[in-house]
């Protein structure tokens, strides 16, 4: 079954405007021939019903939230197999249109000034970064690599996190001005802390101001990364590190659950703090390294978020 079947099969299903069941994604899985669908709908018989009217019958249905990873059958490891391709297959679709209309734009207007090659690249650049990233989150779910422990300055990891996030005009990214090292790796961490930042943002609807907080008490190093975005709902909290949960349109669900994995991988611990209509605080506490007696003086100093920034 190519895209263009499986496009047609997913606008089938959406062709009733009155129904409470979309289909959001489909994805066909060759080697057994079966075909799975991520859906929005109320329960699992109204599915079922919905369906028989095209002719349709449902194998088995199953509530994402309600996935299990301690030892899942052959079914059920196809069905998170099947939703994470789907996931991010949607995902990756943005991403790539962006590097196909650039191309054509390169083909169809060869001359092109400095200023506009400048952008041309800079696009370019934004969307090979975000397919490496979603790429990467996937794989370190489903093969989790071990870490390499090195002493590493937080500031350090987070300018480089920066860099790698396309960040909205209209976001302010406040830094610490004061130094904190610890024992961990640096990719994961990096990983970790880009994760937190995208969701951050992503919260705010790419408008406003994101405050990247430093502290240590000589035992642990302290990260916080602060939105003042619309908050996480009560009944939602409990969800938020579960692999493949979201509330949001695009992602695959795994940037928190990673997030999880690595602080705990570093015997550290997370923890998030969130008030509806005012913004929420994700706050990462790790063993501290041995390098705070060569920290910078500024170090033991209160940290004001608001010194530097990045527009």
């Amino acid at each position: 079954m190519d895209n263009d079947s499986l496009n047609a099969f997913k606008n089938l299903v959406n062709k009733d405007s009155q129904s409470h069941i979309s289909t959001k994604e489909v994805f066909f899985n060759q080697a057994q021939q079966k075909l799975y669908c991520i859906l929005d709908a109320h329960s699992e018989q109204s599915i079922r019903d919905y369906h028989e009217k095209f002719g349709l019958k449902c194998k088995s249905i199953m509530p994402i939230q309600q996935v299990t990873f301690g030892v899942p059958d052959e079914s059920e490891k196809l069905q998170v197999i099947g939703e994470l391709a789907a996931r991010l297959a949607h995902d990756l679709r943005n991403p790539l249109s962006v590097i196909k209309n650039v191309v054509e734009i390169m083909e169809t207007k060869q001359r092109l000034r400095i200023e506009e090659k400048i952008i041309c690249y800079g696009r370019l650049h934004r969307a090979i970064n975000r397919i490496s990233h979603q790429i990467d989150e996937v794989l370190d779910f489903v093969r989790p690599t071990k870490l390499t422990i090195e002493e590493n300055l937080l500031n350090e990891i987070i300018s480089s996190a920066i860099e790698k996030i396309a960040k909205p005009d209209d976001i302010v990214i406040n830094l610490p001005n004061n130094f904190v090292y610890v024992q961990c790796d640096f990719i994961k961490f990096e990983v970790m802390i880009t994760n937190l930042i995208i969701n951050a943002i992503q919260a705010m609807n790419n408008s406003g101001q994101v405050d990247i907080v430093l502290s240590d008490d000589g035992k642990f190093a302290t990260l916080q990364v602060i939105d003042r975005g619309s908050g996480i709902p009560k009944d939602v909290m409990p969800k938020i590190f579960e692999p493949l949960f979201t509330t949001k349109q695009i992602g695959t669900g795994l940037g928190l659950a990673s997030c999880k994995a690595i602080v705990e991988q570093h015997k550290g611990i997370i923890h998030v703090s969130s008030s509806v209509g005012k913004g929420t605080t994700f706050t990462i506490q790790i063993p501290k390294s041995h390098a705070a007696a060569q920290e910078p003086q500024a170090s033991n100093k209160a940290s004001q978020p608001q010194i530097a920034s990045i527009k």
